[in-house]
């Protein structure tokens, strides 16, 4: 599998989590607009087990929810944080295996 797979299916995931508007792109667009959540690699560790039995891959998803005054943003990012629940980022990365 390679990085832009992986990203891809990060995105996948993310795009659309039930009972929100979010959009998730692979790459940061030229134009951020909100609720969006944005797929960065963030590195790899290599080799972590004997004869190549491991790779680590390190994913970061960005998420702009609007402004940070705003009462509803903040509101949106915490449902997207939490560990569990339809709303929950760890939730749906972790189901898609």
């Amino acid at each position: 599998m390679t990085i832009a797979q992986i990203r891809d299916g990060i995105r996948g995931a993310v795009d659309g989590i039930a009972s929100t508007n979010l959009r998730a792109v692979s790459y940061v667009p030229e134009k951020i607009q909100p609720p969006m959540a944005v797929v960065n690699f963030d590195g790899m560790d290599y080799d972590l087990v004997m004869g190549r039995g491991a790779d680590v891959y390190r994913f970061v998803i960005e998420v702009y929810a609007g402004r940070t005054s705003e009462a509803a943003a903040q509101k949106f990012l915490d449902l997207l944080c939490e560990p569990s629940g339809t709303g929950s980022l760890k939730t749906v990365v972790e189901a898609d295996t």
